[in-house]
């Protein structure tokens, strides 16, 4: 059988419904069985003469073969059984799987009555299935649990006010269709009223022309623009209609050439290899600094000040390091060293601090805690390297095996090298990689998920995951080592 799902065509009621070449799924299966149901009626079919009108309503080969093989047995059943003879020889064993997935989502950004509805169409789908299936009051438990954060605060102060003369007026609803309509009036008016918020806010922005020192825009979904105005009533002030910065001046032009500065990002004491985010696009006018003596100053007085307690802090610097993960080993424990060898207490230092060598003080890997989402759902969160220094994203085989990752092999093995090797031996110098595996990571509260990518399978990776360039890149991902 192919692996696309088989899609359904019915022109009109009139028409049969055409399942085309593809994949038996309970998706089509039921679209197929609604159109053929609503076809019978609208031709006004005899009960007996059902399954004798669709047996060639199916393009795909392997199906077709079944049928005319056994048309004699078929033609007799009632058209409920012949489905349930259908789905038992071509659906495969785990289509509850992608069910089970639709059931573990997060609401996210999606309206509660879209959300509602999949998880409850899943449910009823797999009402065969004991391990899967929730009545109504441990599904509106779920579907609590997986809702959002600010929905679920609106939830609980509506829930215990004292509406209808007692509390808990949303958890006394005893059916669920009736609680899934209250939670959605919330849900909408949760929305309205942000997006209301929000638009008001920008409009005090705009009127006020430029961006205040004291004035944070507001995360989505925040449930109240109050907490991020300040304190003290905002003074008018001349309002600005342009929405990037003017050009420099030639002091401050020159401020910047004597003070290591970029005329592009306008900040001062930058690094020789400082790679500038708005060198081919103009500043927006609220990020614009104020390119003075006495701002330059204050910055050279802070890096002096930072610089000192660097000094004075780091005269017990051991003079043999022990080498950051990220560099001394891409796969596996080349070098012999064990996992214990290796110190997590590095601290960042001022790139204009000259040091000796022995005093030298490597930065902290980049480490996340993310879940990977697998077939039976989301599993609990792993520890992941982010290194845009390794092409690949790569999976150790021992994670991949406890997770039951669906595997595939490689049309032609790849081989990968570490940083460093071991001349005499030449089983350490290469690591050869045979499988992978595809699926996306999520974040732990669920509000942020990648695209699905191919992470290879490597045997003697000492990490869980490492998330290499191919996965920064495909999520535009962009590390920006100076922060």
């Amino acid at each position: 059988m192919p692996n696309a799902p088989a899609t359904i065509n019915q022109a009109s009621p009139g028409h049969l419904p055409i399942m085309s070449v593809g994949r038996v799924t309970m998706k089509n299966l039921a679209k197929f069985t609604s159109g053929a149901k609503r076809y019978f009626i609208y031709k006004s079919v005899a009960a007996d003469a059902h399954v004798s009108h669709i047996s060639f309503c199916f393009d795909d080969p392997h199906v077709a073969a079944w049928i005319e093989a056994n048309n004699t047995v078929l033609t007799a059943l009632t058209f409920d059984t012949f489905i349930l003879r259908l789905r038992a020889k071509f659906l495969s064993a785990t289509w509850f799987l992608e069910y089970g997935r639709c059931l573990t989502l997060a609401q996210r950004d999606s309206p509660l009555a879209d959300w509602s509805a999949a998880k409850r169409q899943a449910n009823q789908a797999v009402s065969t299935v004991p391990n899967l299936f929730m009545d109504d009051a441990r599904l509106r438990l779920f579907m609590c649990i997986l809702m959002h954060e600010d929905l679920l605060a609106e939830y609980n102060a509506k829930n215990m006010s004292m509406e209808g003369g007692q509390l808990g007026s949303l958890d006394n609803i005893v059916s669920l269709d009736d609680w899934c309509t209250a939670v959605g009036h919330i849900d909408e008016g949760w929305r309205i009223r942000k997006d209301r918020e929000h638009k008001s806010y920008l409009k005090q922005l705009k009127s006020l022309g430029t961006l205040s020192s004291n004035i944070s825009v507001p995360p989505v979904g925040a449930a109240s623009n109050s907490r991020f105005l300040p304190s003290v009533p905002l003074q008018p002030v001349q309002k600005q209609t342009r929405s990037y910065a003017l050009p420099l001046t030639i002091n401050e032009r020159n401020l910047l050439a004597a003070n290591k500065g970029c005329t592009a990002c306008q900040r001062v004491f930058l690094p020789n290899e400082h790679r500038c985010a708005y060198k081919d696009k103009p500043l927006p006018f609220g990020l614009v600094p104020t390119i003075t003596q006495a701002h330059v100053d204050k910055i050279c007085s802070d890096l002096n000040s930072r610089r000192e307690k660097k000094v004075t802090t780091d005269s017990n610097v051991s003079s043999i390091l022990t080498v950051s993960p990220i560099i001394a080993v891409v796969l596996g424990n080349i070098s012999g060293d064990s996992d214990d060898d290796k110190s997590d207490t590095f601290e960042f230092m001022d790139e204009d601090t000259d040091m000796y060598p022995e005093e030298y003080v490597l930065p902290k890997p980049l480490y996340w805690s993310a879940c990977i989402e697998t077939p039976q759902g989301l599993s609990a969160p792993v520890k992941m390297l982010i290194d845009h220094g390794s092409p690949p994203a790569l999976i150790s085989e021992r994670v991949a095996t406890a997770l039951h990752l669906p595997r595939y092999r490689l049309r032609k093995a790849l081989t990968l090298a570490g940083a460093f090797h071991n001349k005499n031996d030449k089983r350490s110098r290469t690591h050869s990689i045979e499988y992978y595996s595809t699926f996306s990571i999520s974040s732990p509260c669920g509000k942020w998920s990648s695209s699905r990518i191919r992470f290879l399978i490597a045997k003697s990776l000492h990490i869980d995951v490492i998330l290499g360039l191919d996965f920064l890149s495909r999520n535009d991902i962009i590390v920006d080592a100076q922060y």
